[in-house]
Order: C-alpha cells, then sequence, then structure tokens
C-alpha cells in the first residue's frame, strides 16, 4: 500500500543495470530502486498508453551492451526502456496476431557479452491464433548497417495441462517442434 515501496511482494527478477541501478520485476509490475532513500518507482501496464510496459507480470530482465532494459513479461511479450530517453516500448501482443509473443523468459549474449537474439517460446493455443507449428522472425537478421539483434520465435498448438499435471505432446508434435526449432537457430545464427 506503500506507494514508494515495491508494487508486488512476489519478486521474480532482479537487475543491477550498468549505472548501478537496481530493477525489480513482480508479479504486478516493475520497480525502481532509488538507493539513496530507498525508496522505489513504478512502471505498470496502461493499456491506454503505448509508452507502457507491455505487461506488469514480470518474469525476466535484461540488459544489453547498448544500455536498452529488456523487460520479459508473462502474458504480452516484451517491453524494452531506453535509460537515454527514459522511455519504454513494446512489442504488442494483439488477440488477431498469430504470431503473437507471449511469454519471454530468457534472454542471451555470447561470451564477449555481445546480444545474440532473442527468442520466444509460444507454445499454447488460444483463441485467435492460428493453428499448427511455425517459426516467425519479428526482427531478421542484419549485419549491413551493423550487427543488428534478430527477435525469432516458435510458435505451436499445444493444449494446456490441467493444474499440477505435465503436457504430453505425440512424437510427431516432438519431431515438428524440433524441426521448428531449427528454423529458430538458423534464424539466430
Amino acid at each position: 500500500s506503500d506507494p514508494a515501496s515495491l508494487s508486488h511482494n512476489q519478486v521474480e527478477a532482479l537487475l543491477e543495470d550498468s549505472d548501478g541501478r537496481l530493477w525489480v520485476g513482480t508479479d504486478n509490475g516493475l520497480n525502481l530502486m532509488d538507493r539513496r532513500s530507498g525508496q522505489f518507482a513504478r512502471f505498470f501496464n496502461d493499456p491506454a498508453d503505448p509508452e507502457s510496459l507491455s505487461d506488469s507480470y514480470i518474469i525476466s530482465l535484461f540488459q544489453d551492451r547498448g544500455g536498452i532494459l529488456w523487460v520479459g513479461t508473462k502474458m504480452a511479450g516484451l517491453s524494452k526502456w531506453n535509460p537515454r530517453s527514459w522511455r519504454m516500448g513494446h512489442y504488442e501482443v494483439r488477440a488477431d496476431d498469430t504470431g503473437a509473443i507471449a511469454n519471454v523468459t530468457a534472454f542471451a549474449q555470447d561470451r564477449d557479452g555481445k546480444l545474440v537474439g532473442l527468442w520466444y517460446f509460444d507454445p499454447y493455443a488460444r483463441r485467435g491464433k492460428r493453428s499448427g507449428a511455425w517459426m516467425t522472425d519479428y526482427r531478421p537478421q542484419e549485419r549491413l548497417s551493423g550487427d543488428i539483434a534478430t527477435i525469432v520465435s516458435n510458435n505451436c498448438n499445444f493444449i494446456k495441462a490441467e493444474e499440477g499435471n505435465v503436457v504430453l505432446i505425440s512424437w510427431d508434435d516432438a519431431v515438428t517442434l524440433f524441426h521448428e526449432f531449427g528454423h529458430a537457430l538458423h534464424g539466430l545464427c
């Protein structure tokens, strides 16, 4: 209830950025700690504001070599915060978007610290999503105007298991999943 404290007590992700700022991702908002005062600035999703987070349920945080903070969310994909402009942007998920980015859990850099690319896995069927399995590139590879990290996803239509159960897929679905993952690896390289 204290507006200067964390927005939620369930912490999902922590990151100290290159400027020493402490970012805390929670089940309800992204928080930036002012180390001098011990208080937090809060960031939330606001559907009316295109410069807000894509979702308030934060599950991963990553800062690339350019200083951009990437925010992975549970239900609505990826947001990014630019420290130079102090603006948030996001890759929006729409109900009619058949290649929608949903759950973003991880980011990767090569051993030199360079961002290789971003890979998303959107495994479950939902209303408005086309049938089948496929790989999508949201931002393709580019090396002509510098190394631009690609953004790719694998999309399937598995049926979610009931709470507490695992998702079981057929042999054919497993073969298709790995086939499409091969396309994603190619898209990342």
